[in-house]
């Protein structure tokens, strides 16, 4: 899932949160349990301007789940011994700085 904060949401991008189809969910978190039955389209500059559907969590990090970024959006995570880890997407690559 990608995960959203509504405090973190762009005007435009509050004019699309709405019900979930599926009546909504409940994450376990390092917080414990949460429940939502929200989400909303967000653009991630980033990546391109690329759309996706962020579930709602108040209070919580922003999140953006590489397994759907890769699966659903054509990305490939790249991390080699020794280097920072990128995205890389026809030819165009996102890099991220690594925290040690």
């Amino acid at each position: 899932f990608h995960l959203i904060s509504c405090s973190k949401l762009t005007d435009s991008e509050r004019r699309t949160i709405r019900k979930m189809d599926n009546g909504g969910l409940s994450l376990e978190t390092a917080y414990g349990i949460i429940t939502t039955d929200v989400e909303a389209d967000i653009r991630v500059k980033e990546l391109n301007n690329l759309k996706i559907t962020g579930i709602i969590v108040n209070n919580r990090p922003c999140l953006i789940s590489l397994g759907k970024l890769c699966m659903e959006n054509g990305y490939n995570y790249i991390w080699k011994h020794g280097r920072a880890p990128y995205l890389q997407k026809a030819g165009g690559r996102v890099r991220y700085p690594v925290n040690q």
